[in-house]
């Protein structure tokens, strides 16, 4: 009897879980950039390819409303031993996904929208413990798809259609959320009254890098600026800049002992800028700007503006 009931309180959970996952992504596509398929396509490509396409727009406009449908299902009681080996299966794969994300240094597990969770704070605080009360309290005894009344399908079935058809039809209908143009060349920057170093790249001639702490990108090109500023010290300074939401410092990307000037992007909007980006600036002036691949100096040099 205590097995059953925990059954059902473990359930109920893992579904409550899943709805409220699926909540935050649709609002995180609702309300920032998220790239296509094709963009990702173009940054990466075999493995790499297959797990960054997982949180592609297309992918998570369908995503959530499967996660609201499980997480319904789970928590109606329905067919109980197909919804919990559906369940240990899908937190199976999450268990891949965020250890995956982790081994390879992710910033972010990707679960919860705008939420940013380390991988392996979702992997050992989430995904294991809910996998495990699932192993441990399972349906016993329970066919995979025994009898169930009339009322309880097709109420169940009511709620979940109710629940997903207008949030799938809202997010497939609504305009993707585009990030913001790279800066015109001969302009002030404008995004130095909201930089904390801005008196310092203001004046002379800077190399600005704009990164996320989760940016694969990013974390190629800053050792790749680092190697190099040695190199141009009194003539070119290098600026490393987080753009909100801002990384764990016992996470972050920029080396402690890093030859670059080290800044933040204040948290006055919801900045949507794909990065990294990299920016030429003299006496504040864009000279010329990059983005998602950052150019050796060489390039930035040779470059006319």
């Amino acid at each position: 009897m205590l097995m059953k009931r925990m059954n059902k309180i473990v359930m109920v959970l893992a579904g409550l879980f899943l709805i409220l996952a699926a909540v935050l992504k649709a609002h995180q596509i609702l309300t920032s950039y998220v790239p296509g398929v094709s963009e990702i396509a173009e940054k990466y490509a075999g493995f790499e390819f297959l797990m960054r396409v997982l949180d592609s727009r297309e992918v998570m406009v369908w995503h959530v409303p499967l996660e609201i449908g499980l997480g319904v299902w789970l928590m109606s009681g329905l067919f109980r031993k197909a919804g919990w080996l559906l369940g240990v299966l899908t937190f199976l794969m999450f268990l891949g996904v965020t250890g995956y994300k982790g081994v390879n240094g992710y910033g972010d597990c990707g679960c919860f929208g705008l939420v940013k969770l380390n991988p392996w704070v979702t992997f050992g605080a989430v995904d294991v413990p809910v996998l495990l009360l699932l192993l441990i309290f399972r349906p016993k005894g329970e066919k995979l798809f025994g009898r169930c009344g009339k009322v309880h399908f097709w109420s169940v079935f009511a709620v979940a259609i109710i629940a997903i058809a207008p949030v799938t039809g809202y997010l497939l209908a609504s305009e993707p959320v585009l990030p913001e143009e790279l800066p015109e060349a001969g302009v002030r920057w404008e995004k130095l009254e909201n930089i904390d170093v801005a008196d310092q790249i203001d004046e002379g001639m800077w190399v600005v890098l704009l990164y996320h702490n989760d940016c694969s990108n990013c974390q190629e090109a800053i050792p790749m600026y680092e190697a190099v500023a040695p190199d141009y010290a009194g003539n070119i300074s290098f600026a490393f800049v987080e753009i909100p939401p801002y990384g764990d410092m016992e996470d972050s990307i920029i080396p402690e002992d890093t030859n670059a000037l080290v800044g933040r992007l204040d948290e006055s909007e919801d900045w949507i800028i794909q990065t990294p980006r990299v920016l030429l600036l003299v006496d504040g002036v864009v000279m010329k700007a990059w983005e998602v691949d950052a150019p050796s100096v060489d390039e930035i040099l040779n470059s006319d503006f």
